[in-house]
């Protein structure tokens, strides 16, 4: 870490943490209010992690995220408005909270008589897969996603927004 001029470096950067790994570098400009942030976090939890650091409550796993972002400004609108980069997230065994993909369908059956009402209303509101993945590429503090991918033993999702 190398601190100086109002700079901050700080590279290597690592942790343990949410049952995984950080490791990357963050480099600060207080003269220009620059921040540059590359990190590659490593078979973390993802729950934990979103609560702790978004407070939202979306997503189970456990799996890689990867960051390579640049921002500056005077406010935290500012920042948020000048976000540029890079992120990607690989999780395996994991849930997308919020919404029963797999209820809803078994819930349509159960309505046209081909499977159990009763099991589809007690299921919980979310929708579990075995692999999560997807790519962001942030311009100006808008992220577009080409490449969603989420894969369950009982269903295939891909997307992109």
């Amino acid at each position: 870490m190398c601190a100086k001029d109002g700079k901050l470096d700080v590279n290597p950067m690592q942790a343990n943490l949410y049952q995984g790994s950080l490791k990357g570098s963050a480099n600060v400009n207080a003269n220009t209010n620059q921040i540059a942030v590359k990190q590659m976090l490593i078979g973390v939890s993802i729950g934990p992690l979103l609560r702790d650091a978004m407070q939202k409550d979306l997503l189970e796993g456990k799996g890689n995220v990867a960051l390579d972002l640049t921002t500056a400004g005077n406010t935290v609108t500012a920042f948020k408005k000048a976000l540029n980069g890079t992120a990607a997230l690989n999780l395996k065994d994991g849930a997308i909270k919020g919404v029963d993909l797999a209820g809803a369908v078994r819930n349509v059956k159960a309505k046209l008589g081909a499977g159990d009402a009763e099991q589809a209303a007690n299921q919980a509101e979310k929708t579990d897969f075995s692999e999560l993945t997807a790519s962001f590429i942030i311009k100006n503090g808008v992220a577009h996603n080409g490449d969603l991918s989420a894969k369950s033993p009982f269903l295939r999702i891909s997307g992109e927004g």
